[in-house]
């Protein structure tokens, strides 16, 4: 009976030494599983790390082309444009005076004083100016043709000479709504009393800027 009960005992200690074994060997398991998720957590942070300053750098690189665009840009319209345009500065003969000339073409459609919309950014340009570096300054705006006589428009300009006045004088009121003060200017057209080289350079409008 002794015997017997000293067998029970044992059984069931070795039960629960079992048990208890088969515990921590789930505890391991579980234990490894999360340390292995943990690494996988890890790894994914340093992925999205790795991205994000992929991010960075590509973005400070736009920026860097969009400032070197914009200085680009800055100094582009502050040439004058040679697209459609014979429009520049030069020194007139007598006092010193500075000439900027605007192909008739592309301020104009033949027999038309009316000045085409894609004219007007030269013209702010040169507005700027006489606002800025000729603040001022008397400004004479002379209009010139070629010397074709009119046919289409003769009926309403009758003349060369009109025709190139009323251009000048589109001229000076486009300038005067970019704030060239009206008192400044004065108008005048020639026709084809002066003529320039051949007869497209001819057909112009002179913006002349007089001297103090």
């Amino acid at each position: 009976m002794f015997q017997n009960t000293v067998l029970v005992r044992r059984v069931a200690i070795a039960a629960v030494a079992l048990s208890s074994c088969f515990t921590l060997v789930g505890c391991n398991d579980k234990q490894k599983a999360m340390q292995a998720e943990l690494d996988s957590v890890k790894m994914e942070n340093q992925e999205l790390r790795n991205r994000v300053d992929q991010q960075e750098t590509a973005l400070q690189a736009c920026d860097s082309e969009k400032r070197t665009l914009q200085s680009q840009m800055t100094a582009a319209q502050s040439q004058p444009t040679n697209s459609g345009w014979s429009s520049g500065s030069d020194r007139a003969p007598s006092g010193g005076s500075t000439v900027m000339t605007v192909a008739g073409d592309a301020l104009f459609a033949p027999g038309s004083a009316t000045i085409k919309s894609d004219a007007r950014a030269e013209l702010n340009r040169i507005a700027s100016q006489l606002n800025g570096k000729w603040s001022g300054h008397p400004v004479m705006v002379v209009g010139h043709t070629d010397s074709d006589p009119l046919k289409k428009s003769k009926a309403k300009w009758g003349s060369n000479e009109n025709l190139s006045r009323a251009r000048a004088q589109a001229v000076a009121d486009y300038l005067a709504t970019r704030g060239v003060s009206s008192g400044r200017m004065t108008v005048d057209g020639r026709g084809s009393s002066e003529p320039k080289g051949d007869k497209k350079s001819s057909r112009r409008v002179e913006i002349v800027v007089m001297a103090m």
